[in-house]
């Protein structure tokens, strides 16, 4: 919510009802108005309901890790399509270091099942690749924590969309 406190117009998209609970929750509490509208329950395996260049930003963390190749790259895609000319994307996924890579069924390259959800791990070169067409800022690895006690292992690209 740190976006929508520094005063930014701020609208939010996910598969869980909880999450997006949470978010409106938040949103109200820094005073953010029209939450329903702002905050909605989607797929980003479907095409995103906002029309194109309607952001000059979009952050998106572990979101995409979720998808197989073919789908993620509709996703970045469909991305590029509501983002503004020059619009910075913050993508943060798991990294191949992870912990959790190769735990699992391995269904694809770098993906594989555990505990019934599908998980894609990314190395630097397959963002690139990913991010084909994009200036890409930069990429960061870092660790911390996410759904888990243990450390795991992210990678985080600033990308800015060429139009």
């Amino acid at each position: 919510m740190a976006f929508a406190a520094a005063g930014h117009e701020v609208h939010g998209l996910d598969f869980s009802e909880e999450a997006v609970r949470q978010a409106r929750n938040a949103l109200q509490e820094v005073g953010v108005p029209d939450v329903e509208r702002r905050v909605r329950i989607g797929d980003l395996a479907s095409a995103l309901p906002y029309p194109d260049g309607r952001f000059q930003g979009i952050f998106s963390h572990l979101a995409v890790q979720y998808f197989d190749d073919r789908t993620t790259q509709a996703i970045v895609d469909e991305i590029g399509r509501v983002l503004r000319p020059g619009g910075v994307l913050v993508l943060v996924v798991k990294s191949t270091d992870d912990p959790y890579c190769g735990q699992g069924q391995q269904i694809a390259h770098h993906t594989w099942v555990r505990k019934g959800r599908v998980r894609r791990f990314f190395a630097d070169g397959e963002l690139k690749d990913l991010l084909a067409g994009w200036e890409i800022g930069g990429i960061e690895s870092f660790s911390g924590h996410y759904a888990s006690t243990e450390p795991s292992d992210f990678l985080r690209v600033v990308a800015h969309l060429h139009k």
